[in-house]
């Protein structure tokens, strides 16, 4: 009883699990093809059918079979797959196929054929039916068909006859399984080499045919009633571009029903590719170039890319479109380099001395170096800057960068002496001080008293006469470098400004009083006057 019960749980859970599955592959919608995927497919349904292939002709579509042709005379009809293939990729198919009930020599024909054909020529697919299976008058088209119906004589423009080994008069032959192709005139020719012959048909039954293509060897394989054909494709128009998929058959005088069905079906679609480049006015890349692709008749829609330190000037007209086999063409998003500023401030106690502003573009080096401007400012030094003393222009939608120098009063350099007062204005020049100072030590007052003859030593006034005057103090004049006009060159990329910030030089000088001295001291007063009023560098 238990064996019985385990037997029963197992036969439940099994049902139990089929059901499942069933429902889940209900609700998985079919594989679209999409680029550099390999799509795979079994068991084509209908619904599937009708959104992968188009149909002409007498073709028509019923459940998961593809009826080309009823059993009527000077019929043509045929399938192509609405995605191309890639023909540098593997593919592979599956078929069954019914080439009919009756013989040629009881009325029956013409046969059926699968085909590869241009993308762009798909369109002329079935304008001509009997011996070409709808192919006649095609560019470039190579195929594998079987033939049931011989044709001793050529049609103008659209075939030309069988190989002789096949049969002898019109419509009095053996069915044969052969490739064929057809060169720029669109002259469907049956290629002897490797041609075989293949079984009567005496009832409406499906035989499995298999195709299978390497394209390491652009060799194409097809396997028929336990018999192999091979054939190495060496057209490089059909290689080269993208091949739709096209099942054919016809009938003239002859007629049967032919039909297909499609087991399985790997495949590449063929994809076009679009380079989106982003580029400078001289055509340099700034940013990495963007290849994309997608299925031939896909639409594409592109944008420019927001580049820091960079503004889009022009953008090409195919910024969207659809894609063509025709496409390996480029997508052109031109820029400039956004115009960036640098301001360095000569800064002391949060006042602006003077300002250096440089402009250039995206990219390109401002080099600095503020010595020329401390001559300038001489009675100052650096006392912290955040200034690096060159800056690269960055790739950045800033266009104003600030730097600051900081700067600090240099100490004093004043020499103390108790009996030479500091130099004035008046004196700058030592030798015109000495003559001043010969003036003073012999005034001419008649409050003066007289010296006494015993004296051996002048006598030294202290006091300073009421007529001299404290020299008054003086403004230097500020400094004041002109702007220069921004000039853009290759030699010159950037302009230099100077601002000169009002008062910034007013330093005054300082004041002195000389003392008064004898006239036998004439040449140490030279000594002193020169060794206060003067530089070491100067003397």
């Amino acid at each position: 009883m238990t064996n019985k019960q385990n037997k029963i749980n197992r036969l439940y859970y099994l049902l139990a699990f089929s059901s499942t599955l069933l429902t889940v592959n209900q609700l998985i919608p079919a594989t679209i093809a999409h680029a550099n995927v390999l799509i795979t497919q079994n068991h084509w349904t209908q619904q599937q059918l009708t959104s992968h292939f188009t149909t002409n002709g007498s073709a028509v579509i019923k459940g998961n079979i593809f009826t080309l042709t009823e059993d009527q005379s000077a019929l043509s009809g045929a399938a192509y797959q609405n995605t191309p293939i890639d023909l540098s990729q593997d593919f592979s198919m599956a078929l069954q196929v019914n080439l009919g009930s009756k013989n040629q020599q009881r009325g029956g024909g013409d046969g059926l054929a699968f085909a590869l054909v241009p993308f762009d020529h798909i369109d002329q697919v079935n304008h001509t039916n009997g011996g070409a299976f709808g192919l006649g008058r095609i560019a470039n088209v190579f195929g594998f068909k079987l033939d049931t119906f011989y044709n001793a004589s050529d049609d103008a423009g659209s075939f030309t006859k069988d190989p002789e080994e096949f049969g002898k008069t019109q419509g009095n032959g053996i069915p044969f399984g052969a490739f064929f192709g057809s060169d720029e005139t669109g002259v469907i020719q049956t290629f002897s080499k490797d041609a075989k012959e293949i079984a009567q048909h005496d009832t409406n039954d499906f035989e499995p045919l298999e195709i299978k293509y390497q394209a390491s060897t652009h060799t194409i394989l097809i396997n028929y009633q336990s018999k192999t054909w091979s054939y190495r494709i060496t057209d490089q128009k059909i290689l080269a571009q993208p091949i739709s998929l096209v099942f054919s058959a016809s009938t003239g005088a002859n007629h049967n029903l032919q039909q297909i069905i499609i087991d399985h079906n790997d495949y590449h679609p063929f994809t076009s590719s679009l380079t989106v480049n982003y580029l400078d006015q001289s055509g340099n890349l700034i940013a990495p170039s963007q290849k994309i692709s997608g299925a031939l008749n896909d639409t594409y829609q592109t944008k420019p890319l927001s580049l820091p330190g960079f503004k889009l000037v022009s953008q090409p007209n195919n910024t969207s479109g659809i894609f063509t086999y025709h496409d390996n063409q480029s997508i052109d998003y031109y820029y400039e380099p956004l115009t960036q500023y640098v301001t360095i401030n000569f800064e002391y106690q949060g006042k602006i001395l003077r300002k250096a502003i440089f402009s250039g573009q995206t990219g390109e080096q401002i080099d600095f170096s503020p010595i020329m401007t401390l001559t300038q400012l001489k009675d100052y030094t650096i006392s912290q800057t955040d200034w690096p003393g060159s800056f690269v222009l960055p790739k950045d939608n800033n266009t104003a960068w600030h730097f600051t120098i900081h700067l600090a009063k240099k100490p004093s350099q004043t020499v103390i002496n108790q009996n030479i007062a500091p130099r004035s204005d008046s004196a700058a020049n030592p030798i015109q001080a000495l003559a001043q100072l010969d003036q003073k030590t012999n005034p001419i007052s008649p409050q003066a008293t007289p010296q006494s003859s015993s004296t051996s030593q002048p006598t030294i006034e202290n006091t300073t006469p009421k007529s001299e005057r404290t020299p008054s103090r003086k403004q230097s004049p500020a400094v004041t470098t002109p702007k220069k006009k921004h000039v853009v060159s290759k030699n010159q990329p950037y302009a230099l400004f100077q601002d000169t910030v009002g008062d910034f030089n007013e330093i005054a000088q300082p004041n002195f009083q000389p003392s008064p001295a004898s006239e036998s001291s004439s040449f140490s007063q030279v000594v002193t006057l020169l060794a206060h009023y003067t530089l070491l560098a100067e003397r």
